[in-house]
């Protein structure tokens, strides 16, 4: 028998979640990609299970956990666009593991489906573009769609930058779509400048801006480089400017916009934690290997971002049980 495809099993750990708790809670990773993300898997329930509540409950960006309203716990949460494999919550992502098991039989990372444990080989575009092309095909949503995907984690920085392992990993998952093809081929450069520059214009008062990309000067492309994350000097202000980002996002595609547990007033930190950068070295030198060098630090998440680096995010020294 011949092996299920990504999509398969992607959409049945969805169907599978919705017929487990019977209702989605969604703590989202707070950029763009979570964003969209948060959107595409929304309307995906909304349709294929229209009675099932769906609410964005929080926000988890890997130094913090921040939630709305009464809510006290998020074990039951899907956390969209992040990866907690240590913690055994349920989440879809695409951060690079190494040889650590999904601890959640419901999660879906497509480094660990595709057994992917090298940082030059490492999926190069958002969690998205897994959901869009998962769930969906591109003919369910307006022409928009593309330039929003292409935003999504830099995606279409990394078509130049990585083109090789990009027109792999399209190979892989996303062989004969359009959009993707566009991106690697360089149609998207040729064509989509001025759509990705209006998305650009109104998603900047709303999103952080690496220092280094501040230059009045920048025009074209560069105008589109970083402006990912979500900013806000505060829990309440950062969740403002994320449901901003999930309506506009929702109004492109036309279609509804996720609801959040309560108003951003509520916003809340419920956990802080102490995000590290450790060299592989020191973690694979464990006895036991990196998962018993995490299982030792108590890490709630992490995530090889080099070929030498490991970050994690470790508990405060008070900490608080989720």
């Amino acid at each position: 028998m011949a092996a299920a495809s990504w999509k398969t099993i992607l959409k049945q750990n969805v169907d599978a979640f919705v017929a487990k708790h019977q209702k989605v809670d969604i703590v989202l990773s707070p950029d763009w990609d979570g964003v969209l993300s948060t959107v595409l898997l929304h309307h995906y329930v909304k349709t294929a299970h229209p009675e099932t509540p769906v609410q964005v409950i929080g926000t988890y960006d890997c130094k913090k956990i921040v939630t709305l309203g009464e809510q006290d716990s998020v074990r039951e949460a899907l956390f969209l666009d992040l990866d907690l494999p240590m913690d055994g919550v349920c989440h879809i992502g695409q951060h690079l593991l190494g040889y650590i098991p999904l601890s959640n039989e419901l999660s879906f990372n497509p480094n660990a489906h595709f057994k992917n444990y090298e940082t030059w080989t490492k999926y190069p575009f958002g969690t998205a573009q897994m959901l869009f092309y998962g769930l969906f095909e591109e003919t369910d949503f307006p022409p928009i769609a593309e330039t929003l995907l292409a935003h999504a984690d830099s995606s279409h920085a990394n078509a130049k930058k990585y083109a090789p392992n990009c027109k792999q990993w399209i190979e892989k998952m996303y062989k004969d779509e359009t959009y993707m093809k566009n991106l690697v081929n360089g149609t998207y450069f040729k064509q989509g400048l001025d759509e990705h520059l209006n998305l650009i214009e109104f998603i900047e008062p709303y999103v952080a801006v690496k220092k280094k990309y501040v230059e009045t000067d920048d025009v074209g492309w560069n105008k589109c480089r970083s402006r990912q994350t979500v900013k806000g000097k505060t829990e309440v202000h950062m969740i403002r400017n994320a449901h901003l980002l999930l309506d506009f996002a929702a109004v492109c595609l036309k279609v509804q916009c996720p609801a959040l547990a309560d108003k951003p007033k509520t916003a809340k930190c419920l956990w802080a934690g102490r995000r590290k950068m450790v060299t592989l070295g020191e973690a694979n030198a464990c006895e036991g290997g990196m998962k018993a060098y995490l299982e030792r630090k108590k890490a709630k998440s992490h995530a090889i971002v080099s070929s030498r680096m490991l970050s994690l995010t470790m508990p405060p020294l008070d900490e608080l049980e989720l």
